[in-house]
């Protein structure tokens, strides 16, 4: 990644964080507040979840905590804060927890912050 390549990241994160919801049709760009997440599946130590239609409701007011560049190994990192989220959706949970079967599917909604 070259220094204006990083730097024109950097840009769009600045940017992006103050307009999560806006949205360009022109270019496909989705609104992201709330941000939406059709299918999302876990694995763990046996437990299988998954939520489908799953949302996070203000990550428009996240704030940007620290932001680093590794020029050498490409990485940009981004830390921010998102002082209330709000998620729901769908959940299903299968698997064993300390050998005893734990099953289980329904709606979710939580809130932090």
């Amino acid at each position: 990644m070259t220094k204006a390549e990083t730097i024109f990241a950097f840009y769009l994160v600045i940017i992006g964080a103050k307009a999560l919801n806006l949205r360009d049709r022109k270019y496909d760009i989705p609104v992201l507040d709330p941000l939406v997440v059709q299918n999302l599946f876990l694995t763990h130590s046996g437990i299988n979840v998954s939520s489908s239609n799953f949302t996070i409701a203000g990550v428009k007011d996240a704030v940007i905590e620290d932001f680093s560049i590794d020029f050498e190994k490409q990485i940009i990192r981004v830390s921010f804060l998102i002082p209330h989220a709000v998620l729901n959706g769908d959940y299903s949970i299968a698997g064993t927890l300390v050998g005893l079967p734990i099953y289980g599917k329904g709606l979710y909604e939580t809130s932090f912050g």
